[in-house]
């Protein structure tokens, strides 16, 4: 006869033979065996969940580290990077992680990082040390599908979606931590990861191993499909160019948990190349993205600001100055009459004449800005002047403005056509290279032409130094006259074209230099020759490194003096 028996209570085994048991007996076996099988079922399943959750490996799609014999290899081997189709400029440097790669916007250019097809998820992932440039761009899949950059919008990234269609994730930089443009160029390496899962219905970014609230949102869909799958990291458009470092990039074609983003970051921080297998990394709380504001910063009143405008500048903290600072007097592009009250309701102009020379006042002294002067002889003039002549020790700066003058010989539609740019054809062009009505200059025309215009202002000033008793510090023409051509407007030139190739030069550094004679011997030189600004600095608005819209700096900025033996750039003088 078969034996049953019951399990010990002590070690599970079943030892005692099931002999003469009443019903209760029998009951309570039955209940013990049934939970101790429920019991070994639980274990089962809380492990295949811990294997799951906490163990699984997410092998990236492409992994390049830079770290190799061969620069641009991709750890998984399925596409090594591309920097030679569109002609990218860069170098390897030192990194976190051993060595990684630097790019600069004066050179680099679109790096073709092979294709990237996913469906319903996908993460890039990065780490950065950006320079200061402000706009820089990512990455950006050729569809349009997949992109994430900076700029003074703060971090986008976008997607394109079935269900979502083109949406953008915009995160403004209007708060303090990684909400502030400061904390990425503050010369240390930062963890980056943007990534889309449609199962959890979000797109989210994460920077050093956080999501911040405002950092993700809510979309739907799988990626769009297009046959036009090829990612690129970087960017062809000069301003929108990456400046600074990348290293450890990986792509993938699943989304990761926060906890192995967490541990990449934390891996990267003491050197490490990216683990793939997640654990039970702990994520410690979000970090701030927000803080009281310093109301001193804003005028008296805010947001219900009533106080009028010489009031609120008093209003303001002093700027605090290292001691024996070298910096540069600020140059005041303000229009001080205006903000004195001139023109506004119930303001006299004896009014304005007041409050604007306490503005010129408060700023040279208290704001590091010259004193605003005005070569003309109206009662705003007269007491600024004064004002300059009492503060001898303070800065003083003019602006002359070469597109007011009457006539303004660069600007005349009556000269000889060969002043003005045109095709082949004799059709006047403009600065993009369409037939135009308005005709525009042309590079070589002869700057006597339009010398006229710095002898006007030449005896401008020669009135207004007799009612000086100190020196002018600088003078800022408001530029603006020189229209820039394109490549194509100017090589549709054929004068242009054949003095371009003559000198050797490319088309913009040809432009640039005429721009440099035509400004220089024309205009400048007219009037800074007199003896009494014979100490003064010329500069021109505008005049600076910007890759568009601009005449070529490198012959651009002669336009300046020389300022502490060096040509500084003039971008934008105007207060933000």
């Amino acid at each position: 006869m078969t034996k049953m028996y019951k399990p010990s209570v002590i070690n599970g085994s079943a030892t005692s033979p099931i002999t003469n048991l009443t019903t209760k007996d029998v009951r309570k076996s039955i209940n013990w065996i049934t939970k101790f099988l429920l019991l070994i079922h639980l274990m089962l399943l809380i492990g295949s969940l811990t294997d799951g959750a906490y163990a699984q490996t997410y092998s990236p799609r492409n992994y390049w580290t830079f770290n190799g014999s061969t620069f641009n290899k991709d750890s998984m081997n399925n596409y090594n990077l591309d920097f030679t189709s569109y002609g990218c400029g860069y170098s390897a440097t030192n990194s976190v992680v051993s060595k990684g790669l630097a790019l600069s916007p004066t050179n680099s250019n679109n790096i073709n990082a092979g294709n990237l097809v996913v469906d319903t998820a996908f993460a890039i992932e990065f780490l950065i040390k950006p320079g200061p440039k402000f706009h820089l761009t990512f990455f950006r899949r050729l569809d349009g599908a997949i992109g994430g950059y900076i700029s003074n919008e703060g971090w986008v990234f976008y997607t394109n979606t079935t269900g979502s269609g083109v949406d953008y994730l915009k995160v403004p930089f209007d708060g303090i931590g990684k909400k502030s443009y400061g904390y990425l160029i503050d010369g240390n390496w930062h963890h980056i990861v943007f990534q889309y899962s449609k199962n959890k219905g979000l797109k989210q970014i994460f920077i050093d191993g956080e999501c911040p609230s405002g950092f993700s949102k809510n979309v739907s869909g799988n990626v769009a499909a297009s046959s036009n799958t090829t990612m690129f990291i970087n960017q062809g458009v000069t301003y929108e160019r990456f400046d600074g470092q990348y290293d450890e990039i990986a792509f993938y074609n699943v989304s990761l948990p926060q906890t192995l983003i967490y541990k990449h970051y934390q891996e990267a921080l003491q050197g490490k190349a990216y683990s793939f297998t997640n654990n039970t990394t702990t994520v410690p709380p979000l970090s701030a993205i927000t803080g009281p504001l310093d109301m001193t910063e804003f005028a008296p009143g805010h947001p219900n600001v009533s106080a009028p405008a010489l009031e609120q500048l008093k209003s303001f903290p002093l700027p605090r100055y290292k001691p024996g600072n070298t910096l540069l007097k600020n140059f005041n592009w303000i229009d001080l009459a205006y903000m004195g009250g001139r023109f506004q309701t119930g303001v006299s102009d004896a009014t304005a004449i007041t409050t604007s020379t306490s503005m010129n006042e408060e700023m040279a002294k208290n704001f590091n800005y010259m004193i605003m002067g005005k070569s003309n002889g109206d009662a705003f003039g007269t007491a600024w002047t004064a004002l300059a002549n009492a503060n001898p020790q303070l800065g003083l700066g003019i602006i002359t403005l070469r597109a007011q003058l009457n006539p303004c010989n660069i600007r005349s539609q009556s000269l000889a056509s060969s002043n003005y740019l045109q095709n082949s054809s004799g059709q006047t062009i403009d600065p993009s290279g369409n037939p135009s009505s308005f005709k525009y200059w042309r590079p070589t025309a002869t700057p006597t032409t339009y010398e006229n215009d710095g002898i006007q202002v030449k005896n401008n000033l020669q009135w207004y130094l007799t009612t000086l008793t100190r020196p002018i510090t600088m003078i800022n023409e408001n530029g603006e006259v020189f229209n820039w051509g394109s490549d194509n407007a100017l090589a549709a030139d054929p004068a242009v074209a054949a003095a371009k190739a003559a000198s050797g030069l490319d088309y913009q550094s040809f432009q640039g230099r005429k721009f440099y004679e035509n400004e220089t011997q024309s205009y400048r030189d007219k009037f800074m020759s007199l003896p009494g600004l014979a100490n003064t600095k010329f500069t021109e608005y505008a005049v600076d490194g910007f890759p568009q819209y601009r005449m070529k700096y490198s012959e651009a900025r002669k336009v300046n003096s020389l300022i502490n033996g060096q040509y500084y750039s003039t971008p934008d003088f105007y207060p933000r």
